[in-house]
């Protein structure tokens, strides 16, 4: 959230607590919808996104290589490489039209 916004926000909020409680709640009312506002300008797409175990990849023999030691005796040094490895699961979730589905009360001030 930009420094301006929060400013505001942090402002209106003190100006509110500040004063008496105002029997109609339009205060609350005012700063719910400002802050709604601003909630639905910077919901992130996506709004979730979990990536767990995503791109792991692990080290394993992959073959041998046979290389003469002597007259009879052969070594065998293994070969590695990067394989995939471990069970790879990727969420994302948005929200579909926040301006419809988005509800923000401000209770108790």
């Amino acid at each position: 959230m930009p420094r301006a916004a929060f400013a505001l926000v942090v402002g209106m909020a003190a100006a509110l607590s500040g004063r008496a409680a105002d029997p109609v709640g339009s205060g609350t009312k005012v700063l719910s919808t400002v802050l709604r506002g601003m909630l639905i300008e910077n919901i992130p797409t996506p709004a979730l996104e979990s990536k767990l175990d995503w791109g792991r990849q692990k080290s394993v023999t992959t073959g041998l290589t046979f290389r003469k030691v002597g007259p009879v005796r052969w070594n065998a040094v293994p070969q590695k490489g990067m394989r995939n490895d471990g069970h790879w699961q990727k969420f994302r979730g948005t929200v579909e039209d926040p301006a419809k589905s988005l509800m923000l009360a401000i209770t108790d001030v």
